[in-house]
């Protein structure tokens, strides 16, 4: 069972890698006026997909094992390099920007936290839920709002008043579920509800926004 669970998330999670590294360094060249050419390298690139990989069989055959947090360490690294080479300040003036970036950040905290497991004592489910709740959970509801703009003949840019706070309430919610639960396990269940009940807010404002806009012919008159 466990190998069939973890394989189907590790699988996914991999789907996020490879989606962001084509989509993240696109959106912010393409959106900040300064004209930002990112770089990014093939070695790397190759080399966090390979390692990934490894990581992901020794984690489901060998879970928690010294091998599998030292593959999390260099993965960690790894990550941490390109997003200092995606970096640019600007990119916290356009929202539908920073909440990928944002979620980028929350998967390589993942690793950090998976390496934690074995040097630092630290649950290896709070890895689990920096990968699931604040990585892959901000990063589709990033990802949707976006798409529902371009989609439907709208600026991205320009998201509904309520994007902005879904992004900063799911990211608040992260925090609660992954980074306060090591310093105060003790009222773990309370931090589990704040963070469910800024899961089910932010989700409800993606409703609130884009129930009317995915309902309505695009406004340029295109079909889709």
């Amino acid at each position: 069972m466990r190998w069939g669970l973890y394989g189907g998330f590790y699988l996914i999670l991999a789907l996020m890698f490879m989606m962001a590294r084509r989509v993240i360094p696109f959106f912010i060249e393409k959106a900040i006026e300064s004209k930002v050419e990112i770089n990014n390298s093939r070695i790397l690139d190759i080399g966090s997909l390979v390692i990934f990989v490894v990581f992901m069989i020794s984690d489901i055959m060998a879970p928690d094992s010294l091998f599998t947090m030292l593959l999390a360490v260099v993965l960690f690294w790894l990550h941490c390099t390109r997003l200092y080479g995606w970096y640019c300040h600007e990119i916290w003036r356009i929202p539908m920007l920073w909440s990928l970036y944002v979620a980028y950040c929350f998967l390589v905290i993942g690793f950090a936290l998976k390496a934690g497991t074995w040097f630092y004592g630290i649950s290896p489910f709070l890895s689990l839920h920096a990968f699931t709740y604040g990585g892959i959970g901000l990063m589709t509801l990033a990802m949707m709002a976006r798409v529902s703009l371009g989609h439907t003949g709208r600026n991205i840019n320009q998201p509904p008043p309520f994007m902005p706070w879904a992004f900063f309430i799911i990211i608040i919610g992260a925090i609660f579920r992954v980074i306060l639960p090591i310093f105060d396990a003790q009222n773990y269940l309370f931090w589990l509800k704040i963070a469910q009940l800024c899961w089910i807010i932010a989700f409800i404002l993606f409703i609130l926004s884009y129930t009317k806009i995915l309902l309505r012919p695009r406004i340029d008159g295109q079909r889709g």
